[in-house]
């Protein structure tokens, strides 16, 4: 493939990995740094024609089928491919953050992890809790991640003439290569935010500061649950975490953690561009806010004007008709105090 930067995308079932239309689309542009039009592909994992023809690319995407996840298999397999590019990208979901560290041992090349900007000749990526943005010359050919949502990117147009050119995956050659015995669904409760598919995010509408710290906190925890009963993680606003009601290692925006789900839930969140920054692009986005112009009101899909805890309370209390046990989940059942200043 010559120095052409190489993007890989290892993908599930015909799902490709999270941040996969970002890598791309950073690639290409460092494709187009160095004289190329694009960059090459390479796919990898199981059922990859929807994959191939999501790329809407019309040129040759390389493909290999493989029904299981075998990371070093995988790697000797890729590293044939991408022997001669001066850089290989992929997408800083699980499943490329574990090919990536494989790859580059493989090629003998330095590893840039979960980037927010690379070029071919300096990568970007944040350090101390996102609070610093370290710049990296680079020299050579080398191996990066890009963290998911670092750029905003539109998904391509599906294309019918994408040319796919197989190939077959790498013989094993370590014995003692962990085996996949089973997949399991992510618990939204402890996945990390960059990879979960739904979250609800709370903001300063959720507190009030004439309510005392046990209301304020059970709130949070309330909110918390909806989420699990939803399939979504909870998220924050730098305002929630100061004031102590979420860790802040949930905190979304420029400062926190960058995310790209597919569905966000804002309650009380006003939508400050240190919070929006870290969304990502977003599928879909609800917001729930007592200030019909709030920022995040006008970027939602779905605006709702009204109290973010009464909001709250009351998908709580529907939760809790629907469990089929519903002693299981007493906290469904407490009351909310309904006051709460609108979203600063």
């Amino acid at each position: 493939m010559s120095n052409r930067p190489v993007v890989i995308i290892p993908a599930r079932s015909g799902e490709p990995a999270l941040g996969w239309a970002e890598a791309c689309a950073e690639a290409d542009g460092i494709a187009v740094d160095l004289g190329f039009e694009e960059a090459a592909v390479c796919c990898i994992g199981s059922v990859l024609g929807p994959v191939a023809a999501r790329l809407g690319r019309g040129s040759v995407v390389v493909c290999c089928e493989a029904q299981s996840f075998e990371p070093a298999r995988w790697a000797e397999t890729l590293a044939s491919e991408c022997g001669e590019a001066q850089v290989v990208l992929l997408p800083g979901s699980a499943d490329g953050r574990d090919l990536a560290v494989r790859l580059a041992a493989i090629l003998r090349r330095p590893l840039h992890a979960q980037c927010s900007s690379i070029s071919a000749v300096q990568v970007e990526r944040p350090r101390y809790g996102s609070t610093l943005l370290e710049r990296v010359p680079v020299a050579g050919p080398f191996v990066a991640t890009l963290a998911p949502g670092a750029r905003a990117t539109e998904t391509p147009a599906e294309q019918d003439m994408v040319q796919v050119r197989s190939i077959d995956l790498a013989p094993a050659v370590i014995t003692a290569e962990p085996q996949l015995v089973a997949l399991q669904t992510p618990d939204p409760a402890t996945v990390g935010l960059s990879d979960a598919r739904r979250i609800v995010g709370a903001g300063a509408g959720v507190m009030s500061k004439d309510d005392s710290l046990e209301v304020n906190r059970s709130r949070f925890e309330v909110l918390t649950q909806v989420g699990l009963a939803c399939g979504a993680a909870l998220g924050a606003t730098r305002v929630v975490t100061d004031a102590g009601y979420v860790d802040h290692g949930r905190q979304i925006g420029s400062t926190g953690v960058v995310v790209d789900p597919d569905l966000y839930i804002a309650f009380g969140v006003a939508g400050a561009v240190q919070h929006t920054t870290g969304l990502g692009n977003p599928d879909h986005v609800i917001s729930v806010n007592t200030d019909p112009h709030a920022p995040m009101m006008a970027l939602a899909d779905l605006a709702i004007t009204t109290d973010a805890p009464r909001t709250i309370a009351a998908l709580a209390a529907q939760l809790a008709e629907r469990t089929t046990e519903p002693a299981a989940r007493p906290e469904l059942h407490q009351s909310i105090t309904p006051g709460s200043e609108a979203a600063t």
